[in-house]
């Protein structure tokens, strides 16, 4: 529901789901994910600390929390929680994740050294090319962040249809290109 926009009913959703199993990992993300498209980020932290309450070594509440700090323009809380994630930080999605915080918080540089790593490590192993098109998004590469969602589109990557929510891709959805990559992917 939330990914086409439908927020009222994706946290209703969410919160039906967290009184059937409250202690459930997935329950949290989830609804950590809602809260983040619905741009409610306090409400998001508070799920994704959640996540960390039941399983302290779970790196996607970590990487999740990133995300919410850059949106509340938190970027030394940001970076702090990225430091968390040991071991994972080097994972694609973390490292997409690390440049956009990078890029909003105004170390170009760092932003572009995170980026090429990503490059390059996409060489030799699969990189989701969503998460490619937000790293560029984040650094204002527009016609690269299309191209990456154009091979996301190809490549049928599971993250396309949190295409008109991501607050990562907002400074792409003037683009008629991104306009036209959400109906093909099915969304309104």
């Amino acid at each position: 529901m939330a990914q086409t926009g439908r927020f009222t009913d994706g946290i209703s959703e969410s919160k039906q789901d967290e009184a059937l199993d409250p202690l459930s990992v997935s329950v949290h993300i989830n609804a950590g994910w809602v809260y983040y498209v619905a741009r409610q980020n306090e409400n998001a932290l508070q799920e994704w600390r959640k996540v960390l309450d039941l399983e302290p070594a779970a790196p996607i509440a970590h990487t999740s929390i990133w995300m919410a700090y850059v949106e509340k323009s938190e970027f030394r809380e940001a970076l702090a929680e990225s430091a968390k994630a040991g071991n994972y930080r080097d994972s694609p999605l973390n490292l997409a994740i690390l440049a956009g915080v990078y890029a909003a918080s105004g170390k170009t540089a760092a932003a572009k050294q995170v980026l090429a790593r990503l490059t390059e490590l996409a060489k030799h192993r699969y990189v989701c090319p969503y998460e490619m098109a937000t790293a560029h998004a984040g650094l204002g590469n527009h016609d690269e962040a299309i191209r990456w969602l154009e091979k996301g589109v190809q490549v049928r990557s599971v993250c396309m249809p949190d295409l008109k929510t991501d607050p990562r891709l907002d400074s792409l959805r003037s683009d008629a290109r991104f306009q036209k990559i959400a109906r093909t992917v099915g969304l309104p």
